[in-house]
């Protein structure tokens, strides 16, 4: 994939935020497939001349993962944003096409988590393995189909593939995901869309929202929906 490609929905000297497409890798792997990290590299070239540029991805998204990536241009930017993930204090939104018609308007998720490695699926695991990680989320229903449920899912821990496995676990996988149990084939990797990012900007310290409109390849019904307010988050809005 060209450089040109690479959607930015955000940049100033210290920090670029873009949207990944799906099946695209956020960070290089053992191949020479394109990743997000080198597309963003090749974007930043000719502003560095010869001298190679600083760029660290803060958070990542799964390969048929769509939606907002961030990462940061400078150290110092980089250390901060690290902070922020670590402390949670990020917020964290998604919107994932799951199958079937989930009736409550709203709730909550908490699963124990196990699972390593690249190539190794995620399981759900009793809370008194040793191995196991606590996983949560919040969830509310934007919009029900008549085999499929749009949510919104705003992420209160980052495990590996958490929402895919939490929302298949709770019987509706999403849209695609092969991997944990969908049926249904989708256009370009799976529903799953990290829809908008809060924070606050590693040198102002000012709040920083980015969001990305749903995917074209969506089904064309799921766009445009009215979203109402947040109140149902429980944590810290900027």
């Amino acid at each position: 994939m060209k450089s040109e490609a690479l959607a930015i929905v955000y940049e100033d000297a210290q920090v670029l935020v873009v949207n990944k497409p799906p099946g695209v890798a956020t960070t290089p792997t053992s191949t020479d497939a394109p990743c997000l990290q080198r597309m963003a590299q090749a974007y930043l070239a000719p502003t560095h001349g010869s001298e190679p540029c600083f760029l660290a991805t803060c958070g990542r998204l799964d390969l048929p993962v769509t939606g907002l990536v961030v990462l940061a241009k400078t150290r110092s930017a980089a250390a901060h944003l690290a902070r922020q993930f670590r402390n949670r204090s990020i917020v964290k939104i998604y919107h994932a096409l799951v199958s079937g018609r989930i009736c409550a308007e709203s709730g909550s998720l908490c699963n124990w988590l196990r699972g390593a490695g690249s190539h190794v699926k995620v399981r759900v695991v009793e809370a008194e393995r040793a191995d196991a990680r606590e996983a949560r989320l919040d969830y509310r229903v934007l919009k029900r189909f008549s085999r499929a449920t749009l949510v919104e899912i705003h992420l209160l821990t980052g495990r590996k593939h958490q929402i895919r496995v939490q929302l298949s676990h709770a019987g509706h996988p999403i849209w695609g995901d092969y991997k944990y149990g969908s049926r249904i084939a989708f256009a370009r990797g799976i529903g799953l869309l990290a829809k908008e990012l809060r924070m606050l900007h590693p040198c102002s310290e000012r709040p920083l929202l980015c969001s990305v409109p749903t995917p074209a390849h969506w089904p064309t019904d799921v766009e445009g929906l009215c979203l109402g307010d947040r109140t149902w988050l429980k944590r810290k809005q900027f």
